[in-house]
């Protein structure tokens, strides 16, 4: 569970991941399943810039109002043949800029961070890549923005592949599924 509520965190622009008002309620979580991937929503907390006026002249200015806000995601949880996870993908949309998505990647700790992660089409014969933005506990996150139409074509085809390196530079290429991206992340783009 801890693992999503990351990566909702930076799918979110990395903003809420130490917000400590972002675990102080309970989020309201939705979940649909497209292929082997799902479309997750959930609406937790964030600090607002709003505060409530104070009753009377002369009182101590009242605290800041807490708002929600709905975080949204298509991800594909990558296991090996023991059901271990290997990484996590995640899309989200990038605020007020429609059509461009932004793609989180979660690998184990102890991968080479001068070595972006590339994704693409199985083989990576069209890919991009994602620079690595922070380390956190036993994970590391990379992240990269990219078309919606570019997921689009990654989708036309049947899998896909995700890259990376070891600290000791030795490539480590996942297979994975696309059953279902397309139609997650459209499910995205569009909000409905």
């Amino acid at each position: 569970m801890q693992s999503k509520q990351v990566m909702l965190s930076a799918i979110g622009g990395l903003a809420l991941l130490g917000t400590p008002h972002a675990s102080a309620q309970k989020p309201s979580v939705t979940t649909e399943t497209y292929g082997n991937w799902t479309y997750r929503c959930a609406q937790v907390a964030s600090p607002s810039d709003q505060v409530d006026a104070p009753a009377a002249s002369g009182e101590t200015p009242a605290k800041p109002k807490d708002s929600t806000t709905m975080v949204c995601e298509t991800s594909q949880v990558l296991q090996d043949a023991d059901r271990n996870v290997i990484a996590q993908i995640a899309f989200g949309n990038v605020p007020a800029t429609p059509g461009k998505l932004v793609i989180v990647f979660q690998v184990p700790q102890g991968t080479l961070l001068s070595s972006p992660v590339r994704f693409g089409t199985e083989g990576l014969k069209d890919s991009l890549e994602a620079e690595y933005v922070t380390c956190y506990q036993q994970i590391c996150l990379a992240r990269a923005e990219t078309e919606a139409e570019t997921i689009r074509k990654f989708g036309q085809s049947e899998n896909g592949t995700l890259e990376f390196a070891d600290r000791s530079g030795r490539k480590i290429s996942v297979l994975l599924s696309f059953d279902g991206m397309s139609a997650a992340n459209e499910r995205l783009i569009s909000g409905n």
